[in-house]
């Protein structure tokens, strides 16, 4: 009897633990999802999908930037319609609802994304949902929702979930709606975003390992029938995902952009270490951690290997080490095999406690500072005027400035969103010609060529015909995104040629000395003489 009891006490305590562990996944999911927009892309999905939705038809010229037109076709085409189902779907989202809607969006796509983390459980229930609540902290900390890149995270864990169940199912079932998920999943997945090509390597990867096996009866083959059926359904996934736009174009362009230079500046591009170095992001160790468990349990199973989880937590793993961008694949491909590790009954005893415990502290931990109190949910709701130049664009509209439009790379999205398509903007979030972005940079910096008759910014904004600009005060906040413009501002503020008509905590508007500007020069002209700290406080006093 006592025994009996002991066990019953175990059980009763083993789903409480549960239980709660449930509860924060679910918290913390809500928690996150209630941040403020400050991924200066989103905007321009949005915008992307209201001109979708009103041309009903794909851009073929990007209707936004007025530097875009040099670039390559094929690249400049896939930037623009390879998320196009996803943008239809926000700008209808937030056409209906409001930014309310696209917060909702979020959510929409978080509780799907738990209930497919849960599906790939393989091992103890307390152990899976522990690990399960350690990634989640460092999924929502360093990658969003409310981007297109939501839905390949959503559909990857899908269609893992999806390929372990025919890969290991005792019997193949006949009924021809069996073989459509895959196919269906690949063809959303294509056309809402272009990491749709993780999707495919992964499918080519299950059905060549998984062939490879035949080779030997030590790599634990599945039955002919069982293969035939994953070459079926695999073969008809790959066909249904080359249903987009680009058809396979995206991955040719997807691995040239991960080899251009001008790319090298892009977080999600950058490798862990270096990511760590710049940031000093604690929750990059999660990961880390990962890698070294996940390599822990190969050694593990080499008496039998899994040729095809081996391989597949080789790849990511590696990928996900050099490129942040594949670091939420990696962990999502690592659960089950990490879960499976921390299961073993000689672990299992002081794992459990522990990584409760672990979980609770960096929930503790990372969430600080994101209570949820009502100005928090309230700013989730509306744009965020710290990091978005709601008044700037308020003014230009307001008193209808005059030729082409100068903004820093992290305002392109907003500008996009607020002054498009009648208003195009200079450089944006998309990067589809690489030579504004790096132009960008050294206009802030204000640098003076050698040999040159005029400074470098100078010739860039005369040649691009720029007759007004919207840039940011230096912002001494670590949540927002802004360049350095400090030098930029002192060039314009001693330069004959620029006056300074607007000024806010967040943006500084200039306008070029011209006739259709002076009206605007008398009535809102700042005074040039304020000392240069006034200019570049973003508390100014006002």
């Amino acid at each position: 009897m006592r025994v009996v009891h002991s066990a019953m006490l175990w059980s009763r305590r083993e789903e409480t633990q549960r239980l709660l562990l449930y509860v924060a996944l679910v918290l913390v999911s809500v928690i996150w999802q209630l941040r403020p927009y400050n991924d200066p892309d989103f905007f321009w999905h949005l915008k992307n999908g209201e001109w979708i939705s009103q041309h009903r038809e794909l851009p073929t010229q990007d209707p936004f930037n007025y530097t875009s037109g040099v670039v390559e076709p094929a690249r400049q085409r896939f930037v623009l319609t390879s998320y196009w189902l996803s943008e239809v779907i926000y700008a209808a989202v937030d056409g209906l609802m409001g930014f309310p809607g696209t917060v909702a969006l979020k959510f929409l796509v978080a509780l799907p994304f738990l209930l497919v983390l849960l599906k790939l459980r393989r091992g103890d229930p307390v152990v899976h949902a522990a690990l399960m609540l350690c990634f989640l902290l460092m999924f929502y900390r360093f990658y969003y929702l409310d981007r297109p890149q939501a839905f390949s995270f959503l559909f990857f864990a899908a269609l893992l979930v999806l390929l372990e169940k025919e890969r290991t199912r005792a019997a193949a079932p006949s009924r021809w709606r069996s073989f459509l998920p895959i196919p269906i999943l690949m063809l959303f997945w294509a056309n809402m975003h272009g990491g749709h090509t993780v999707g495919q390597v992964l499918i080519v990867t299950y059905v060549a390992l998984e062939g490879v096996k035949f080779l030997h009866p030590a790599l634990q083959p599945a039955g002919p029938e069982r293969y035939r059926r994953l070459l079926i359904v695999g073969g008809a996934g790959l066909l249904a995902s080359l249903a987009n736009p680009n058809s396979y174009h995206v991955l040719q362009l997807a691995l040239t952009q991960a080899q251009d230079a001008n790319f090298a500046g892009n977080a999600e591009l950058a490798s862990s270490v270096l990511f760590y170095s710049k940031t000093r992001a604690p929750e990059i160790f999660i990961f880390w951690a990962a890698l070294v468990l996940a390599a822990a349990y190969c050694l593990t199973t080499i008496a039998k290997p899994d040729i095809t989880q081996i391989v597949l937590l080789a790849g990511t793993g590696y990928e996900g080490f050099s490129h942040m961008r594949f670091v939420p694949f990696f962990m999502i491909a690592a659960l089950p095999a990490i879960g499976l590790l921390l299961s073993a009954e000689w672990v299992r005893r002081w794992t459990r406690p522990l990584l409760v415990v672990g979980a609770v502290v960096l929930v503790a931990y990372f969430s600080r500072g994101v209570f949820p109190s009502r100005e928090f949910v309230s700013r989730a709701l509306r744009v965020n005027g710290d990091s978005n130049p709601i008044a700037a664009a308020d003014f230009v509209l307001a008193n209808d400035l005059k030729g082409n439009l100068f903004n820093t790379y992290a305002w392109g999205g907003y500008l996009i969103w607020r002054l498009g398509p009648e208003r195009k903007v200079y450089v944006d979030g998309r990067g589809i010609n690489p030579k504004s972005m790096f132009d960008v940079k050294w206009v802030c910096l204000a640098v003076e060529l050698p040999g040159s008759s005029e400074p470098y910014w100078k010739s860039v904004l005369r040649q691009n015909g720029v007759g007004y600009l919207i840039i940011p005060r230096p912002q001494r906040r670590a949540d927002i995104i802004s360049e350095d413009t400090s030098g930029f501002i002192k060039a314009l503020l001693e330069d004959p040629e620029w006056f300074p008509v607007f000024a806010d905590t967040t943006a500084l508007v200039f306008v070029l000395n011209r006739p259709e500007h002076r009206d605007v020069i008398a009535r809102h002209g700042l005074a040039k003489d304020r000392p240069l700290g006034w200019w570049l406080r973003a508390d100014f006093p006002g």
